[in-house]
């Protein structure tokens, strides 16, 4: 139910007369993410759908998301967890190149998040679970690599900002030349993320021939 918004939006909007003269293409990117803090780093992946029209304009539908763990253990130290995180995003496009199947373009929209993470340390446990809207970008630059519509992009994709309070917890920390953790009490704060995700890489699509409502159909 939480994606059934986005996605009815982009079937209403793809049936209405105005898009009639847009063209359908689909969308794939393989791309290295990074989380807010600039800790969590892995592969990303994911697929979208949209529609372009004369002179540019364009809206598309994408999913992606990218996870990392990490598993370290020296000098008495370590550090285990995972982090995940899941992007729903509708956003509008615009093509600044000439042919507009080549060239430079912009993203922007709003985007649906899932973050999940659990991170340990001797110091105490962070779990984090949270799901968010936030605004969604995206810039690149688009080659046309066959006749048939095909192409590949060079991209930049971003998230942010999202601002949200932490609840009241009980931390432990380590008392230097000590081996016992002390409980301390830590109080509500507010967090500012001015990116929630920052992602780098490649986007293949294809833009299908022929216009979504062609006369005589």
């Amino acid at each position: 139910m939480k994606y059934s918004l986005p996605v009815l939006l982009f079937f209403i909007l793809s049936a209405s007369k105005g898009l009639a003269q847009g063209r359908f293409y689909a969308r794939t990117n393989l791309q290295l993410a990074i989380d807010a803090e600039g800790y969590w780093v892995g592969p990303q992946a994911g697929v979208g759908v949209g529609i372009k029209w004369p002179g540019g304009l364009g809206i598309v539908s994408e999913y992606y998301g990218f996870r990392d763990k990490v598993d370290i253990v020296e000098y008495g130290w370590f550090e285990k967890g995972y982090f995940r995180q899941k992007t729903l995003a509708l956003m509008g496009s615009y093509s600044f190149g000439k042919s507009k199947d080549k060239g430079l373009y912009l993203m922007a929209g709003l985007a649906y998040q899932s973050r999940k993470s659990e991170f340990e340390t001797p110091s105490g446990d962070c779990p984090y679970d949270r799901n968010f809207f936030t605004p969604a970008f995206e810039f690149g630059r688009r080659w046309p690599v066959a006749k048939n519509g095909y192409g590949i992009s060079a991209s930049i994709k971003f998230t942010g900002p999202i601002s949200y309070d932490n609840e009241p917890h009980i931390a432990y920390f380590d008392l230097p030349e000590s081996d016992t953790q002390y409980p301390s009490y830590v109080g509500g704060s507010s967090t500012l993320e001015i990116l929630t995700q920052l992602s780098i890489g490649i986007v293949v699509d294809r833009v299908f021939p022929g216009k979504i409502g062609k006369k005589g159909r």
